[in-house]
């Protein structure tokens, strides 16, 4: 009797650890897949300008110079709330994102009633150039809108991190880039056809309340942690924190590598934000293209990048034996390539239009795949070059580096576009690809101090 009372209490205890196993199972993958879906409309609140650039340009009389600068007001912003947003999401978790949804679909609301609101503040502030007005109004409302917008990707991240054990934390991490990519490619879909149907005023309003719904949605489909869902944690230990905030930050800067790796990524930036910004108006200008065929085709270029993040980390595992230096120098190179001719295929679209866009389209998608192949790898460089411990305040420095590199570059590139013409930006951008690439073939990884934290003196 005592055997069978025992089998059955094993049996019990067993079948009660299945079920738990399920449904931590469950939940995991339900956060991931509603964490995906909510940033794959994120970026519906701040990439909508790519394809209303020439419109407004138009209708204002305003310069790529000029977009340029509005471009890097965002971008500023942007890199400002990653390197602070990091925090706030360790302290309230997964809140942020629908907030920030939020927050930024009323900003884009008020982005597109910016023209008709900066007369009357012309007239109570006494200024005759409306025209100035007009922008600087735009402008800041795109700048605070670039702040609500950094409330995505880490608390996203963070939310995947305490749901994903460090052995599946890279494959989760991966999916997660990919919605990121993918979220370039929606919010260029979704523009151009609002844009083409209703006007520019109407991209920066329509796919911006998407957005916020999809976010709300997934906060009441989330939990930010195993416990709040009735489930015991899985996370394994992650160390003693030793030092000072500062004193992390100033480690993080001491360490040469890291810093010749932040700088490469700053240049790479300024490809991303460069194509990602101008492509749109490229077409326009270039080919001919109505907004409409250019949106379409320019979407070709998100949907490489989205490949390109799912698969970067992986290739640096699996046949570059962890070293990132080498997967982002190669990726860097082809990409560097592709953007140098991107002109020359332009002009052979002019002459073969049919031919000429399935070339197009194709060349995007490569650029597209090469240019965010070493996402994945670049932020992976923190923990091997500084150790766990300092990776989360390695990549927020990394981040904001980036961001102001890529804020410098896009305004160079507007001013490049009005002085010398397009084939000089572009060749400009490839030069950057170059110099990011020398870069980071100067780094050092030495293999038997990755992931070993640094000593905070």
């Amino acid at each position: 009797m005592p055997h069978n009372i025992l089998t059955k209490k094993v049996l019990f205890m067993e079948t009660e650890i299945q079920e738990e196993q399920g449904r931590y199972t469950y939940w995991k993958w339900r956060v991931l897949v509603s964490t995906m879906l909510c940033y794959m409309f994120f970026y519906c609140g701040r990439f909508g300008l790519s394809i209303c650039m020439k419109p407004i340009m138009n209708e204002f009389g305003w310069s790529k110079s000029t977009m340029g600068m509005m471009v890097s007001a965002l971008i500023i912003s942007y890199g400002i709330g990653q390197f602070i947003n990091g925090g706030l999401a360790d302290r309230f978790g997964r809140i942020l994102m629908p907030i920030g949804a939020v927050t930024s679909c009323a900003l884009n609301w008020l982005f597109s009633f910016s023209p008709d609101i900066a007369p009357g503040i012309a007239t109570l502030l006494g200024i005759t150039n409306i025209s100035s007005v007009i922008f600087a109004t735009m402008a800041v409302v795109f700048a605070c809108n670039g702040y609500f917008q950094a409330m995505g990707m880490a608390p996203g991240g963070r939310l995947i991190s305490n749901w994903w054990v460090h052995s599946e934390r890279g494959k989760a991490m991966g999916f997660y880039t990919f919605a990121a990519g993918m979220s370039n490619v929606t919010v260029f879909l979704l523009a151009t056809l609002c844009a083409d149907r209703w006007g520019w005023r109407a991209a920066f309003r329509y796919p911006t309340l998407l957005m916020a719904v999809v976010a709300v949605a997934f906060y009441f489909m989330t939990k930010d942690k195993p416990e709040d869902a009735g489930l015991k944690s899985r996370q394994e230990g992650t160390g003693k924190k030793r030092g000072s905030s500062i004193e992390q930050y100033v480690e993080c800067l001491k360490n040469r590598n890291f810093v010749l790796a932040s700088f490469s990524i700053a240049f790479h930036h300024v490809i991303r934000w460069g194509l990602l910004s101008f492509i749109p108006v490229f077409f326009i200008e270039v080919v001919g293209w109505k907004i409409k065929g250019a949106g379409f085709v320019s979407a070709a270029l998100p949907l490489g990048m989205a490949f390109g993040a799912l698969t970067g980390g992986y290739i640096s595992d699996k046949f570059f034996g962890g070293k990132r230096a080498n997967v982002i120098a190669v990726s860097l190179l082809l990409c560097s390539i592709c953007v140098f001719i991107m002109p020359v295929l332009a002009s052979y679209t002019v002459s073969h239009p049919e031919t000429g866009k399935i070339f197009s389209v194709a060349m995007l998608i490569v650029s597209g795949f090469m240019l965010y192949g070493p996402i994945a790898p670049y932020f992976a460089l923190p923990a091997d070059l500084l150790g766990t411990q300092n990776s989360g305040t390695g990549i927020g420095i990394m981040n904001a580096v980036a961001y102001g590199g890529a804020a410098v570059g896009t305004a160079i590139i507007g001013v490049i576009c009005d002085n010398y013409g397009w084939n000089a930006a572009f060749i400009y951008m490839a030069c950057c690809g170059l110099v990011a690439l020398i870069l980071i073939k100067l780094i050092r990884e030495d293999k038997d101090k990755q992931n070993q934290p640094q000593r905070v003196t």
